[in-house]
């Protein structure tokens, strides 16, 4: 199976959205962040030309983020993942990766740096990152079976996944 973890497009300060007295769950990607992701989601597209499943953390930003991604692979609908929020163990969402037997591509959007930590775990069963993912970039990993580390494949910034969507 490849995993493809993307980070959630560049959103508002925290800083700024807290002084609206709303939960930061609902902190919304900013329209520049958009822009740029619709290039990079068809940057994502040229080295991943088909998902199986699209899964985001139910944060708002990452669900706006994975509504572009969806758009870029012909409209797929997203499913939210409430493992993929801040804070959630990466070997919870390594176990329910495993579990999705049959499926040859799945895609992840979420946070840092649980993404990274992910990453991390999946390519050597540990979790302090040694990697890290900026907003709106991604990586693949091929995941063999079931207790086998994973495979780095590739790792691109937001700017060269926009790049390659040109």
């Amino acid at each position: 199976m490849r995993v493809l973890i993307i980070r959630h497009a560049l959103a508002g300060s925290r800083e700024e959205f807290a002084r609206s007295g709303k939960p930061d769950v609902e902190r919304p990607v900013t329209a520049d962040g958009k822009k740029k992701m619709r290039r990079a989601a068809l940057g994502l597209r040229t080295l991943a030309p088909d998902i199986d499943r699209l899964v985001t953390s139910p944060y708002r930003r990452a669900a706006q983020t994975a509504r572009i991604v969806a758009r870029a692979y012909d409209g797929m609908e997203s499913v939210p993942l409430q493992h993929l929020v801040p804070n959630v163990e990466p070997s919870v969402v390594a176990r329910w990766l495993r579990a999705q037997r049959g499926l040859d591509t799945i895609a992840l959007v979420g946070h840092e740096p649980q993404l990274s930590a992910l990453a991390t775990y999946l390519l050597t069963k540990t979790s302090e990152p040694i990697l890290g993912l900026d907003k709106g970039a991604a990586c693949a990993i091929d995941l063999p079976a079931a207790g086998r580390t994973g495979s780095l494949v590739w790792l691109l910034t937001a700017k060269q996944l926009r790049a390659l969507g040109k």
